[in-house]
Formats: C-alpha cells, structure tokens, sequence
C-alpha cells in the first residue's frame, strides 16, 4: 500500500478520536468511494467540492468518476482538479471553507474554475467536453470545449450514469470518458503544466437540475481504451479563449 500510492497523501491531519491516523489508514480512508452531491434543485449553491487527498502530478494517477446529469437547461456540473497549495494559502474571505464531516469533503463557496482567484483550477463537463481553467498567472478565466460529440440530452428527464475521470502524468492532465458502449475514450491533453500537487474535484456554477456525481477510486494506471475509436476524440473543438 504505502508503494502503490506513495505521491498521494490526505488533504489534513485524520484523527480516531483523539489519536492520529497512521499514514497508511488515513490514504485508506479518504480514498473510499463517496458521493459528491445527489439529488435535484432549482438553485444549487455554486460550489467546489475538494476531494479529501493530494496527488503528485507526476503520476501517474487516474481518478474515476460516476457521473449523471438530467432536467438542467444550462449546463452541467464539472470534474477537475485544483492547486493544492492555493488551499493550504487562500485567505479571501469570501470563500467559505467547510471540512464536511460524513464525505471529509472541502467545500469552498463558488466554483473556482470559472472565478478569478490567483490560483490554478480546471473543470470538464464530461456530457460535451466544455472545458472551463483559471490559471494562475492569467487575470481571467479561459473556456475550450473537447472534441466530443455530446453524449446525453442534458435536458432528458433522465439519464443514465456513465463513467469519466482523467489521468495526471508527467504534469498534464488528460480528461476520459465512457462511451454508450461502456467503452472508455481520452481526449486532447488539456494542461501541459500543472502544478506540482493538485487535489481532485467536483464544481458547479449555477446550476439547476438532477446530478448525481460519486468518486469511485483512484488508479495508478489509465483504463483501457477502445481502440477502434479513441483517436477520433482528440484535438479542440473550440480552441482555448477568454471567458466570460
């Protein structure tokens, strides 16, 4: 265990009552499956749920996703990941930070890829491959869109679930998702420099309609590709330009 997932490491210090955790019970622990946010509303709170670790951008890593979308006239929740140090160092006030203690979760007011802050984030929409990133050095936000034909009607009563999730290597990130076939494709790398250690999360930006978003595990590989069809998801089709 402490091999497999050396590079990975818990968010903050996890406690048994007043003892702290080995290292290796609290990877166990905050790597569990959990579900992000389930259910429908006509105004959720926008919002960037941090998953409960850090990883070394190095990699590799995979982090997997379950992920659904129906009833939402304007857009769909993202997956992504964000600097971990800029969690560690934020001091705006305006964003509230909340250790939520069934999920271990960090939930932070907004969704940081698509809001101004000084520190790097980036989120896809696994549906369409909308690609929104804030980046550190930029003063504004910069949206792209994936070359994926959309995959489901965002506006459907209902949907069923597909899998998605991305791999972090060598400092890039690179977005996966299932396709109806229950196939897995990739798409263009979408970031060539990440920071040094990222943190996996889920984000939503006014957003109305039924989601159901659940992490699912962390690899140390990517998964297998179809092999007849991933090349034909590579590339932009909506190259990076500045948002709003």
């Amino acid at each position: 265990f402490k091999y497999t997932f050396a590079g990975m490491a818990p968010c903050r210090d996890m406690r048994f009552g007043r003892r702290t955790m080995p290292d290796w019970l609290a990877a166990f622990v905050t790597l569990q499956p959990r579900c992000l946010v389930c259910g429908y509303s006509s105004k959720w709170r926008s919002q960037t749920c941090v998953l409960p670790f850090e990883l070394d951008t190095l990699g590799p890593w995979f982090v997997e996703f379950q992920y659904a979308a129906a009833k939402a006239p304007n857009g769909t929740p993202g997956i992504g990941v964000v600097d971990a140090a800029s969690l560690a160092t934020t001091t705006d006030r305006e964003t509230c930070v909340k250790f939520v203690t069934q999920d271990l979760c960090c939930r932070l007011s907004g969704d940081l890829s698509q809001r101004s802050t000084g520190h790097f984030a980036m989120s896809l929409s696994p549906y369409d491959g909308a690609l929104f990133t804030n980046r550190s050095q930029e003063e504004t936000c910069n949206c792209a869109q994936l070359n994926w034909e959309p995959i489901r009607k965002q506006q459907s009563e209902w949907n069923s679930p597909l899998h998605c999730g991305f791999l972090l290597e060598n400092r890039c990130l690179t977005f996966f998702r299932t396709n109806n076939g229950g196939h897995w494709h990739s798409g263009e790398t979408a970031c060539k420099s990440l920071p040094d250690f990222v943190s996996p999360c889920m984000f939503m930006s006014s957003y109305v309609g039924y989601s159901l978003i659940r992490f699912e595990r962390l690899w140390n590989s990517p998964p297998d590709l179809c092999p007849h069809c991933d090349a034909a998801f590579h590339g932009f089709a909506k190259p990076f330009r500045s948002w709003p």
